[in-house]
């Protein structure tokens, strides 16, 4: 019985200990809680204060023309300028101090923020078209089209025979090669063969059918390169066509966009003789994202083959030119010159006129934040010349010891944009020249380059 009471007295207090532990643990929480809170709120309270507390106007004592541009605005300065209220700040400066004092405490409520001009005018990009040189020299212009130019030549064993004496594939040889190396500096050049190997009977017909393979890879013209991979091509097999321009549709993937032009020549004496759709083939490519354009040289083709040749041009956007002789064939390839040629007068026309664009564009830009910037330092000196006069009346201030002062500072901030906005349009319009300039002369070179070969 004795030893059950002291277990029960033992419980009371442990209960009660948790009791108190308890009670003390809250009573410390909500200490902490309320401390917390008082903390927050005093910090919130600093802010706001912080907030409405006019700048110190030993931030506006700096005179040169950096220390106006970036001192930021004045409590009352641009849209929050309150005339009451700023008349009620100066009611509280302290008696006794000399002008440029109550200058500098004015500034603290109505000076203009500048930031936004200055950062306008120091970052402003004068480029007009011109990248910096590339690792070879040379500079490469604004809009400049990259251009994509796969020729794929029917090896088949059809154009083993002879036109005028000649074989057909050593013709169609020379025309390609003649017509390649006139192409415009920029452009990227590859050459398919197809259908050569194996051989024309049906038992090398599957051989045949799925030899197709770029001998010359995409990449700009070197002529003893395209010579070689022309020399190993013979003709042997079928016609692959349909398979063919699907490669090229493979090949092309990812070459898209605005400034980028393929272009698909097939040279073929043949139609399709591998079960393919060539028609089909040629509408891909040219109503993807590619947009190919599909042209189609027959070479010596039979009635029946050119108006399924021409269909397969119509599918692809492109045209179909017959030669039935060697000078068929290098007329064809003229003309083709001469359309590139039109093209290099058309594209310098469109980019000299681009550039003109964009330099008044830019020249207009360059006067609107001028002139809004003007204004707002006017707007500024007004509101000083205005409170001085303000000052000079409550604190016997003569108000020609702060007038000069505003008016200084209106006249370096006018100097600052004026001539930085000057010279901002002085090198817009030279980098403009110098970009037109550069456009008429590569277009001139073209030109040149595409007569001469």
């Amino acid at each position: 019985m004795k030893n059950r009471w002291w277990i029960g007295i033992f419980a009371l207090v442990i209960v009660f200990s948790q009791g108190c532990s308890q009670l003390v643990i809250q009573t410390d929480s909500t200490k902490t809680e309320k401390k917390e809170n008082d903390t927050e709120e005093a910090a919130q309270k600093a802010e706001t204060e912080k907030e409405e507390k006019p700048p110190e106007h030993t931030e506006f004592e700096g005179r040169q023309i950096q220390d106006v541009l970036w001192q930021g605005p004045g409590l009352y300065g641009g849209d929050k300028f309150d005339e009451a209220k700023v008349k009620k700040e100066i009611d509280q400066f302290p008696e006794g101090l000399d002008a440029a004092e109550y200058y500098h405490r004015l500034l603290s409520l109505v000076a203009a923020d500048y930031r936004p001009y200055a950062q306008f005018f120091d970052r402003y990009d004068t480029y007009m078209g011109i990248n910096d040189p590339g690792p070879d020299g040379t500079i490469r212009l604004p809009e400049e089209r990259e251009v994509n130019v796969l020729v794929l030549l029917d090896a088949s064993g059809s154009m083993a025979a002879k036109v005028d004496g000649e074989i057909k594939m050593d013709l169609a040889k020379k025309s390609i090669q003649k017509f390649v190396s006139a192409m415009p500096a920029n452009a990227n050049v590859s050459l398919y063969a197809y259908g050569h190997k194996g051989s024309n009977s049906r038992k090398d017909k599957k051989v045949s059918c799925g030899a197709i393979e770029e001998v010359y890879e995409l990449s700009p013209y070197q002529s003893g390169q395209f010579k070689q991979a022309l020399g190993v091509i013979k003709p042997v097999g079928w016609t692959p066509l349909a398979a063919a321009m699907e490669s090229a549709k493979d090949h092309l993937a990812g070459k898209t966009g605005d400034h980028v032009q393929n272009i698909v020549y097939v040279v073929s004496d043949g139609v399709e003789t591998c079960d393919g759709d060539p028609v089909k083939a040629a509408k891909e490519l040219n109503q993807s994202k590619i947009e190919a354009v599909v042209n189609i040289i027959g070479f010596d083709v039979d009635d029946a083959g050119q108006q399924a040749l021409k269909s397969i041009a119509k599918a692809g956007n492109g045209t179909y030119a017959s030669a039935n002789s060697r000078s068929d064939l290098n007329e064809h390839f003229e003309k083709e010159k001469r359309r590139l040629i039109d093209e290099w007068y058309s594209w310098s026309a469109r980019n000299v006129d681009e550039l003109f664009k964009a330099e008044k564009s830019k020249v207009d830009e360059l006067y609107a934040e001028e002139k809004n910037m003007l204004n707002l330092a006017n707007e500024e000196e007004e509101r000083l010349l205005k409170f001085s006069s303000y000052i000079q009346d409550k604190f016997d201030i003569k108000g020609y010891e702060i007038n000069p002062m505003a008016r200084e500072r209106g006249r370096i901030v006018r100097i600052y944009v004026r001539d930085s906005a000057r010279k901002l349009r002085i090198e817009i319009r030279d980098n403009a020249r110098k970009a037109r300039i550069a456009v008429r002369d590569k277009s001139r070179q073209e030109r040149i380059d595409l007569r001469n070969n």
